[in-house]
């Protein structure tokens, strides 16, 4: 005991905590508790002060442990309890993950009762001894069974993760530089078409102005005419007088008759309405309005057999003949996949009639209290805006003076992250703050970290409009090349669900099929809407529950149409085009415009503002950014034109009605029907596993009962009659197993079940 209390007391457990609760675990972990025990018992005083020694050490190191996690209590004996201690210590910080980590892998680690197991295991316990007892220079107070030394890991750790995030700024950084030529080029090719165009535009003006002269002196010709023939009139001249008024005709030609077509558009020239239809004769119908007398739409006569029996209507909303010119529906004709299908098979699988079926069972919030250790600092701001505001400094890293710089030379460095600049901008001093600290301008030595940097930005001329200035430049690339993939992605959803053959032909099959099982106003449809789609589902066998319409579509496209089976290879971007939502898209667009006005603003500001600093990029930085910037709004604008009318055709090619039917519902129709019809093939493919693994044991089953019939015969129709030692052991133990299986009695069970059918149907009859 002597030795134990030594090595626990002196050397490295004198001045290590860690060290101390090591070596007395290894200690008790041999077996020492038990011993200890039974010294008591022997009543030496001696030993029970080194007995006594030994325990107190142990309660003050226990208490000391307790201290530090914040703990009342830790029983190192209770696995549950050491672990909780650990939850609630770093269950709100980052380690959590990693304590989860190391639980879940523990759990992959070997169980059984193996050396190989017990070898993890121990290994695992080492490393994690040396973990726990190395200094942070390396040294171990305990022998280092594994010599690992914790804080070159550590390092090399951090100096792999900080060459992964160069890689990847530098490759972005690449990428950007790489957009920005291809983007310059475009503006180039664009520059040289518009200054043709303006050539052009310049010689129509020319000529414009041109005939202009010509009409304003024809103009004035006329006046004077006009004047003369009504001083002719008013004073009634004679003969004469009217003779000289033959010759105007000879004058230049009137001006509303000069005036060249090309000047003045056809739409501008009114003419008088024509004359009303004379009425009805008396007692005559009046003809019908024009819209409602042709559709230009001629009824294909249908080739649909009648149904054998009643059968389950298929809830369609049937699209009305008038709406059906310049649709998908004029092309699809449903007489074509007549010959495909297998109408007794439609009649027995949704029939109307309904079959009995078998009933089976079945974070601590803390509050930072600051003791201003510097009475002469000087304060004005609100505390909590002082603070926040001082975060912010020490995440930026940067003195105020470095600070200015940066925004007056537009950040050239790219000292400023976007995430900064955005917090930033929630630190913009306002018009009272600047007042406030201008008046103690000749103190600012003496402000707060928070005041003096918002005194030194109060100093920048419009610092607000120059830090969302900055703001914007660095996010617009980034919010464009987010814009872009989703109009191109909504753009070639359309595209796709406009020229799908494969779409086609399953719409024209599903026009058949309704057709075929409904009646009255619901039948002899030649159109149907699109939300019609995710109602086949609704329709189910009367044959099996778990089979609907859409099952019974999709088994019979595997079957005669494989390539539409495939559907969703050719609908690949209505899936993704779901996830994008169009008017927030249009707001994103407007947000751009609108940055892209408060930066031309700003820039007429700056131009016009007479106090300049030598070292204010601003100008040249932002007039370079604009062009730029001005030629990839307009091709985003262009790009979501065409996306909008390209929308409107997709959902008008189908018949619907593009005020009524939003694109993010059309979509989520189209969505929600590829979603299902996928899940069918699925559980289509498990029932068809399923039939025909119930077919083999059903021929198992009959095979293994044939078998044992026909061995139960051959022992009791043998005239051999053996005794048992006389007979092979192969042949008892067959007869054995079939009479334990019951499969001896296999024909009997069946001959039976079939008598008790057959006497329930007829008392079920003889009771109706």
């Amino acid at each position: 005991m002597s030795f134990i209390n030594a090595a626990l007391r002196y050397g490295a457990g004198a001045e290590h905590l860690e060290f101390r609760i090591h070596l007395r675990f290894e200690f008790l972990m041999l077996g020492l508790q038990p011993i200890m025990d039974k010294l008591r018992k022997l009543d030496n005083l001696t030993l029970d002060r080194h007995l006594d020694f030994f325990e107190m050490v142990q309660k003050e190191d226990e208490k000391e442990l307790c201290k530090r996690y914040g703990s009342i209590k830790i029983d190192a004996k209770s696995a549950n309890n050491m672990l909780g201690v650990l939850k609630q210590k770093i269950g709100h910080t980052t380690c959590y993950t990693h304590l989860l980590s190391i639980l879940q892998h523990l759990l992959l680690f070997p169980v059984d009762q193996t050396k190989e197991a017990f070898g993890y295991w121990r290994m695992l316990d080492r490393i994690v001894q040396e973990i726990a007892l190395q200094q942070k220079d390396g040294s171990d107070p305990d022998v280092a069974p594994v010599d690992i030394h914790i804080a070159h890991i550590i390092e090399r750790m951090n100096t792999d993760d900080f060459k992964d995030e160069t890689v990847s700024k530098l490759a972005k950084r690449e990428s950007e530089l790489e957009e920005m030529k291809n983007t310059i080029e475009k503006m180039a090719d664009r520059l040289e078409k518009e200054s043709s165009s303006l050539e052009e535009l310049k010689k129509k003006f020319e000529e414009l102005l041109s005939q202009k002269d010509i009409l304003e002196q024809q103009l004035n010709n006329e006046k004077i005419i006009k004047n003369k023939l009504e001083s002719l009139v008013k004073d009634q001249s004679t003969l004469n007088d009217i003779a000289k008024i033959s010759t105007v005709s000879e004058l230049p030609i009137p001006f509303y008759q000069s005036i060249s077509p090309t000047i003045v558009p056809d739409s501008k020239i009114v003419t008088p309405p024509p004359p009303p239809p004379p009425p009805p004769v008396f007692g005559e119908v009046p003809l019908a309005p024009p819209l409602l007398a042709t559709t230009n739409i001629t009824k294909k006569k249908s080739k649909l057999p009648k149904p054998s029996q009643p059968l389950k209507s298929f809830n369609w909303s049937k699209l009305s003949d008038i709406k059906l010119k310049n649709t998908i529906w004029e092309d699809i004709d449903e007489n074509k996949v007549v010959p495909y299908l297998d109408f007794e098979e439609i009649d027995e699988m949704f029939s109307a009639y309904q079959k009995r079926e078998k009933i089976e069972d079945e974070e601590d919030g803390t509050q930072n209290i600051f003791i201003h250790n510097k009475p002469k600092e000087l304060s004005f701001i609100d505390n909590r805006r002082a603070q926040n505001c001082q975060i912010l400094l020490k995440r930026i890293n940067l003195s105020n003076d470095e600070i200015r710089m940066a925004l007056i030379k537009m950040d050239p460095e790219e000292k400023l992250t976007k995430d900064i600049l955005e917090q930033m901008l929630k630190f913009v001093p306002t018009q009272d703050e600047g007042i406030l600290l201008q008046s103690h301008s000749k103190e600012a030595f003496k402000f707060a970290l928070g005041d003096r940097y918002l005194y030194e930005m109060s100093r920048i001329v419009h610092f607000e409009e120059r830090l969302k200035a900055l703001c914007y430049k660095k996010t617009f690339t980034e919010r464009i090349s987010e814009i872009k993939p989703k109009i191109q992605c909504i753009v070639s959803a359309c595209r796709q669900l406009s020229r799908s053959k494969r779409l086609c032909t399953l719409l024209e099959i599903i026009l058949c099929l309704g057709n075929y099982m409904n009646k009255g106003s619901r039948s002899n449809a030649s159109g149907f809407k699109v939300i019609s789609l995710n109602k086949i589902i609704d329709t189910k066998s009367s044959l099996d529950k778990r089979i609907t319409l859409l099952h019974y579509i999709v088994d019979l496209l595997s079957k005669k149409f494989p390539q539409v089976y495939n559907l969703e290879e050719e609908l690949y971007d209505v899936k993704n085009a779901i996830k994008y939502n169009i008017p927030e898209l249009n707001i994103d667009l407007k947000l751009l415009k609108n940055g892209f006005l408060d930066l031309q603003k700003e820039l007429e500001f700056q131009i016009n503002n007479k106090i300049k600093d030598e070292n204010d990029n601003f100008i040249s930085v932002i007039t370079s950014f604009l062009k730029f910037c001005n030629f990839s709004l307009k091709e985003v604008e262009v790009m979501y034109s065409e996306m909008d009318a390209k929308l409107n055709m997709t959902i008008a090619h189908f018949g619907e009605d593009t005020k009524s039917l939003s694109s993010d519902e059309f979509f989520n129709i189209f969505y929600s029907f590829l979603v299902s019809f996928e899940e069918v093939k699925s559980e289509n493919i498990i029932f068809k596993k399923e039939k025909n693994d119930s077919r083999k044991a059903n021929v198992e089953e009959k095979g293994n009962r044939r078998t044992s019939s026909s061995k139960l015969l051959m022992f009791k129709n043998s005239n051999d009659r053996r005794s048992l030692s006389e007979r092979s052991p192969g042949e008892f133990d067959d007869l054995i197993s079939a009479l334990r299986t019951g499969d001896v009695f296999g024909d009997d069970i069946n001959v039976f079940n079939k008598q008790r059918k057959r006497k329930q149907k007829l008392a079920h009859t003889n009771g109706k």
